[in-house]
């Protein structure tokens, strides 16, 4: 786009950033030669915190919230005790 701020600039929290996710008004990334996973207000650069040290090869980072995960159903609970399964009912995608 047409709109690229500058927003953290740092040696020490970005020597090496390997994978970034952004949720709300944040932005986490993890940084491959500090092994560390950081976090900062995405629009300004402040408030950076580091939420995870000594990672051992850490390769991506993937946020999970109930805000940013599709709605559905939990077939196991669906009309009958454990979804019909005779052991284990695990959630699943409804297949047709």
């Amino acid at each position: 786009g047409q709109d690229r701020r500058l927003v953290l600039k740092s040696h020490m929290f970005l020597p090496h950033p390997l994978a970034l996710t952004i949720f709300e008004d944040r932005v986490y990334w993890i940084d491959g030669e500090n092994e560390a996973v950081y976090g900062a207000n995405k629009f300004t650069g402040s408030e950076l915190v580091t939420l995870v040290n000594n990672l051992n090869d850490a390769q991506d980072i993937i946020i999970y919230h109930e805000l940013v995960q599709p709605s559905g159903k939990n077939w196991c609970e669906e009309n009958m005790a454990n979804g019909g399964c005779s052991y284990l009912c695990l959630p699943a995608p409804q297949i047709n």
